[in-house]
């Protein structure tokens, strides 16, 4: 018979008297800079890339399709004028990358307080009893969180780039985000509903967390 291998998610060890925000010397609430950093991420995540031709980009010729008089028909001066099929579009979108800034204490105190909210609820779980021996699927994935009853919950995964094996198993679940300990990332971070970190990389994370106080 095979033996059903336990798993163990833990709240992560943090002292909550050190994750308090002091607000002391801020100039803004946190409401305002919290909407600014995502003002700020969700401008500078565009493309800019949408683009349309003007009468001056379309492939046609320039010269007058008929004389201006006596053909009955309305004048015309050019097939790229916008209103013929196929013409140029009248101020339409056009290549441009507006990127924007945030201040960096900014970001890290509302990346600090994103931290700190995560804490006092013991939202932050430390994975145990993973085994990398074997190949890790998706399916051994979903039997993990269903047994520690989190399946189903928006996670946000922590975790090293070199551990591919990991990422491959996550990245097929809609609701949980694999995400490298160097991109923290506000938007997914405050819509997650636990964050979770291997044991194995703890030291990792407590070096991610210091950088924001």
């Amino acid at each position: 018979m095979e033996n059903k291998q336990e798993y163990l998610m833990t709240p992560f060890g943090f002292d909550e008297n050190s994750m308090l925000v002091d607000f002391s010397n801020s100039t803004m609430s946190m409401n305002l800079m919290f909407a600014q950093a995502m003002r700020v991420l969700n401008q500078n995540w565009r493309q800019g890339t949408v683009a349309c031709k003007g009468r001056s980009d379309v492939a046609r010729s320039n010269r007058k399709p008929w004389k201006q008089k006596g053909t009955g028909r309305a004048r015309a001066g050019s097939a790229r004028s916008p209103l013929w099929k196929g013409g140029g579009v009248i101020h339409g979108p056009q290549e441009r990358v507006a990127r924007l800034k945030i201040n960096k204490e900014v970001r890290k105190q509302v990346l600090h307080t994103l931290c700190s909210q995560m804490v006092f609820k013991k939202n932050i779980l430390v994975l145990q009893g993973v085994n990398f021996e074997n190949n890790l699927h998706t399916r051994d994935i979903k039997k993990i969180f269903t047994q520690c009853n989190i399946w189903g919950a928006k996670v946000l995964f922590f975790m090293e780039h070199s551990n591919i094996q990991l990422f491959q198993a996550l990245r097929n679940i809609g609701f949980v985000k694999p995400i490298f300990f160097d991109q923290p990332d506000i938007a997914h971070f405050s819509s997650a509903d636990y964050w979770i970190v291997l044991e194995s990389d703890k030291e990792f994370f407590k070096q991610m967390v210091s950088k924001w106080r």
